[in-house]
């Protein structure tokens, strides 16, 4: 997601606000993006980087519903796309 190079860890969202995740807790799988591993550490280590997940996010939910078309997966990927919509608008 991060820098278009081969994508070796998954990484789950952090820093959003959005109620995904804290201290002691983890993103929900749904929420997680393929990133190489220096750019895993730099999203970590950067609140500029942070900031950028939500476009990363809406660009992997997006490739996900292009590559799959059975039910749940499509209906999970459907309501990913509705709350990062509701917190980016909020």
């Amino acid at each position: 997601c991060a820098c278009g190079g081969a994508a070796t860890d998954a990484h789950h969202c952090i820093g959003l606000h959005w109620g995904l995740s804290g201290m002691g807790t983890t993103a929900p799988d749904s929420f997680a993006m393929p990133v190489c591993r220096e750019c895993h550490q730099a999203i970590h280590d950067s609140p500029e980087m942070q900031a950028r997940q939500p476009g990363w996010l809406l660009d992997t939910t997006n490739r996900g519903l292009d590559h799959f078309t059975d039910e749940p997966i499509v209906g999970a990927l459907a309501d990913a796309l509705e709350f990062i919509a509701a917190k980016e608008d909020a």
